[in-house]
């Protein structure tokens, strides 16, 4: 098995003209690529943690073609996550976990993968050498505009998340994400570029990317009152369970299935869904829904968000959803959606403040 972590001291001739899913063909597996600037400590960047979400390594490409020989004003460390799963197109492959699920180990976890143990070396490297922030860029399959997702709500990780979007998600479960971890030392986000090949979201990661090489201090970034940020508290993710027959309304696999979904329901990411709204029904052999709904604290609370009538899987408040798809594939390797509420900040300064209670 590969995915062991290589570190490397520059660039590799070539690579830069390769789209994701050629990078396999160079790469044995997740790399490290240590580029020495004017300025230190570097800015993380990670991109292909997915392997199926290559927008960040579009803005990677763009943002050292545009560089060439010169040397960037301030050291970069870019980690091309899982060139394997790339080259499939996958999010990860069958023998491989979730690469932005073990960057901590969780409880009760099995023997460490190669792809865990990477993660984790990243981390200590990160951790001892410094880091100015790190960026972490990822594409969703499903209808959602432009944001950012955090771990940690203080200052600086907002400042360098409002270079990317106005929308921010505060995202504290599960812990063993890539932007958890980091953010124990450092600013640390996750920006959601849109669905692949969707070049919009690419360009503003670029602008974020060559913004942050720019700076001597995360104190130039202005964000005034904090009156344009829209924070967002992620509250639960919505699982469809293993061996589920599920559907969306329309789709050929309706007939029969044990979970028939609203496809529409995507069009309103980042939207209010008012409670009563039905998210589904429930096949006619189905007794219970099978649906997994995490909460925040890593406890199963479906009745706190859902209740059935009449076969009917209603919302029982108002929700906002986040990154609900209609991709199969997409919903059995990760999620459904995840839900969500708004977190009501009068100024920028409340948000120090906030993050203590929460």
């Amino acid at each position: 098995m590969t995915d062991s972590l290589e570190v490397l001291q520059a660039m590799p001739s070539g690579l830069l003209d390769l789209p994701a899913a050629a990078l396999g063909a160079s790469l044995r597996g997740p790399t490290l690529i240590e580029i020495q600037g004017r300025r230190e400590p570097p800015l993380f960047v990670s991109s292909l943690v997915h392997g199926d979400e290559v927008g960040g390594w579009e803005a990677v490409r763009g943002l050292l073609r545009a560089l060439g020989r010169r040397a960037p004003a301030r050291s970069l460390r870019l980690l091309i996550g899982n060139p394997r799963a790339a080259a499939q197109g996958v999010r990860h492959l069958d023998d491989q976990p979730d690469f932005n699920r073990v960057w901590r180990r969780a409880l009760g976890e099995a023997p460490d993968h190669p792809l865990a143990a990477a993660a984790r070396e990243v981390t200590r490297r990160m951790k001892r050498e410094g880091c100015f922030a790190a960026v972490d860029i990822h594409n969703n399959s499903g209808v959602n505009p432009p944001h950012v997702c955090v771990a940690g709500i203080d200052w600086y990780t907002l400042r360098v998340a409002s270079l990317f979007s106005s929308i921010t998600v505060h995202v504290d479960h599960p812990q063993t994400i890539q932007t958890a971890a980091f953010a124990e030392f450092c600013p640390a986000v996750t920006l959601e570029v849109g669905r692949a090949r969707e070049r919009a979201g690419v360009e503003r990661a670029l602008t974020l990317l060559r913004t942050l090489l720019a700076m001597d201090s995360l104190d130039e970034i202005s964000v005034g009152d904090g009156s344009g940020v829209k924070l967002f508290r992620a509250l639960a993710r919505v699982e469809i369970a293993r061996g589920c027959r599920f559907a969306f309304a329309g789709e050929d696999a309706e007939n029969g299935a044990d979970l028939t979904l609203r496809a529409e329901l995507e069009a309103h990411n980042f939207e209010r869904v008012g409670q009563g709204t039905p998210l589904g029904w429930l096949g006619e052999t189905t007794r219970e829904p099978p649906l997994f709904v995490t909460a925040r604290r890593g406890e199963l609370d479906f009745d706190a968000f859902f209740e059935v009538r009449q076969r009917a899987v209603h919302l029982s408040r108002d929700v906002f959803f986040s990154m609900f798809t209609t991709n199969h594939a997409s919903i059995r390797q990760d999620c459904l959606c995840y839900l969500m509420e708004p977190i009501e900040l009068q100024r920028i300064e409340d948000m120090e403040r906030h993050a203590e209670r929460i």
